[in-house]
């Protein structure tokens, strides 16, 4: 007679009709190798530690939308087209970033700034504020990204504020975000181009659809490396070896 008390022992019992005693014999048998086990829990570790990755607080970005009476009406609805293109990278990005669009208010003073269809009042996923952004946060919370900024952004850091200038500027006005960050008092860094750009003549001065998949990039993992080569227009990208070897200054 054989008796099954659990997946993992069996208990062969042997029934004597003498003196009516049951004699019971246990043996234990492993229910799985000890690798699987092994292998069940790195994966089990992997899991929490890519979960607790995605549970930290996103970065947040704020898209300056301040600078419509300096631009043209084309490089306003350039922005505009910019501002659907930027929408759509964060929302199917792994790990979205925390976008905001600042100063609607001024954006609104400003015909063709902001998307024409108005589906852009509806966004989930995207803060919408009237205010500038200093207006909105503590000056010690923001960093003014700016290409003439001599600090380079190296690591994202939760407690700040990014805030990408809004504007499509074809004639180029030298410092301007730079000098609204110096009146206020407020940090400025500058994207790592010099350091970490596939070619050392890239432009500096980018659209904000550019700087913001560049930071949406590497808020998702990719290395600065990586987030700057796949953001920049294949135009500016030459690499060593069409170059016939290392970068020229």
């Amino acid at each position: 007679m054989i008796c099954h008390t659990s997946s993992a022992v069996f208990s062969f019992v042997l029934a004597a009709m003498a003196g009516g005693t049951c004699h019971r014999l246990a043996v234990a048998v492993p229910t799985r190798p000890t690798r699987q086990v092994h292998m069940r829990h790195e994966h089990k570790q992997e899991a929490v530690d890519e979960e607790a990755r995605f549970d930290r607080p996103p970065v947040r970005v704020a898209l300056e939308c301040s600078y419509g009476s300096r631009m043209s009406a084309r490089e306003r609805q350039s922005l505009a087209h910019q501002i659907v293109r930027i929408y759509g990278i964060n929302r199917n990005a792994e790990r979205p970033l925390s976008l905001f669009l600042t100063a609607l208010s001024d954006a609104n003073s400003s015909p063709g700034s902001l998307p024409s269809d108005g589906f852009w009042k509806e966004w989930p996923d995207i803060t919408r504020v009237s205010e500038r952004a200093e207006e909105h946060w503590p000056y010690d919370e923001l960093v003014w990204l700016s290409p003439d900024a001599h600090d380079p952004l190296l690591e994202l850091d939760l407690g700040k504020v990014y805030i990408v200038g809004g504007i499509i500027d074809r004639s180029v006005i030298s410092k301007l975000t730079l000098r609204r960050a110096s009146e206020k008092g407020i940090s400025c860094q500058r994207l790592p181009l010099k350091e970490h750009a596939p070619a050392r003549n890239v432009h500096p001065i980018l659209t904000p659809l550019a700087v913001i998949s560049i930071l949406s990039a590497v808020h998702s993992g990719s290395s600065w490396e990586q987030a700057i080569a796949a953001s920049l227009p294949q135009r500016l990208i030459r690499s060593k070896a069409a170059r016939g070897g290392e970068d020229k200054p």
